[in-house]
């Protein structure tokens, strides 16, 4: 869109490239988890770690504190799930071989 504003529209020309190089990655950890591989889930932990903060960091740098605090639960809540699963001891079990 023409109209948009600019801090928008260069934001969103790079995260298309972000994606697609996303894509092996994610494809990867997939993979690793389907095969219950531990490579698979200490990537998935990384990955989930990350996008956890920076989530929490964009909240932090987009919103006041109070809303900021209220946007990172909402948006984490199941990244969070996912991290405590993948850490609970019976489960990082099933991934040793």
């Amino acid at each position: 869109d023409p109209a948009a504003d600019p801090a928008l529209r260069r934001t969103a020309a790079w995260l298309l490239p972000l994606s697609i190089a996303l894509l092996p990655v994610l494809g990867a950890i997939g993979i690793g988890l389907w095969r219950q591989r531990e490579w698979g889930r200490k990537l998935a932990v990384i990955f989930l770690v990350v996008s956890i903060g920076s989530v929490t960091l964009q909240a932090l740098l987009t919103y006041d504190v109070q809303a900021a605090v209220m946007v990172a639960l909402l948006r984490n809540a199941i990244p969070a799930t996912l991290l405590g699963y993948l850490l609970h001891p019976s489960i990082r079990a099933s991934f040793r071989r």
